[in-house]
């Protein structure tokens, strides 16, 4: 199964439509959008927040060691080498408050740039980040990749990000967030179909080498 968790509404809207998932009235804790494969969670802002959906999403549908868990969601960056809109797998988290760092693989999407994205547990603006490395910023990505280890295989936690912003997040106009959503989509359903096909030809070498023994 795979396993969705957005921060915002608006980063869950174009992926419940495209997916036509349903709400579970069923739950009240979160809001929480399922079909036959896929369950999306609205998390919240934060790490923290973060952490306990997952782990809630996790708990809930009784997640297999295979499943996979996707955050899916928007990052800020000091560089211009970045366009907005532009989707970025990410290959290290940095938790910027405990300094703890997350190396989620990325054995998929070759045409997509990978990346450092740095944690933070609240907003990076222009003036608070002054060092020359290009770098993106988001909120919630070390609390996914912490709770993600603890029900997964590692290589099944994966980071995606869409550059919304260069750190002036405040007043972004909502309609043009959820586009570069929708502009991903297709991408973002190759990572999905990718992934899966990694998850099964590591599925049949896990057993060729049950065999062996």
């Amino acid at each position: 199964m795979v396993f969705i968790v957005t921060a915002l509404a608006l980063e869950a809207s174009p992926l419940i439509e495209y997916f036509s998932l349903k709400k579970n009235m069923a739950l009240n804790n979160y809001q929480v959008y399922k079909n036959s494969d896929i369950a999306l969670i609205i998390s919240g802002v934060g790490k923290i927040k973060g952490a306990m959906a997952a782990v809630y999403l996790l708990s809930t549908f009784k997640s297999k060691k295979e499943d996979l868990l996707i955050n899916i969601g928007f990052c800020g960056t000091n560089s211009l080498k970045y366009n907005l809109g532009e989707l970025i797998s990410i290959n290290k988290v940095k938790d910027m408050d405990t300094g703890k760092d997350y190396y989620p693989d990325v054995f998929y999407g070759k045409n997509i740039k990978k990346e450092t994205l740095c944690c933070s547990s609240k907003p990076i603006f222009k003036e608070d980040y002054k060092e020359d490395e290009d770098m993106l910023f988001d909120m919630e990505s070390a609390g996914i990749m912490e709770a993600g280890q603890k029900f997964l295989y590692a290589h099944n936690t994966v980071i995606l990000k869409i550059i919304s912003d260069f750190l002036a997040p405040k007043d972004l106009d909502k309609e043009i967030l959820k586009g570069y959503i929708k502009n991903n989509i297709l991408s973002i359903v190759e990572i999905i179909d990718e992934l899966k096909s990694l998850n099964d030809l590591s599925k049949i070498s896990f057993e060729e080498e049950e065999k062996a023994v």
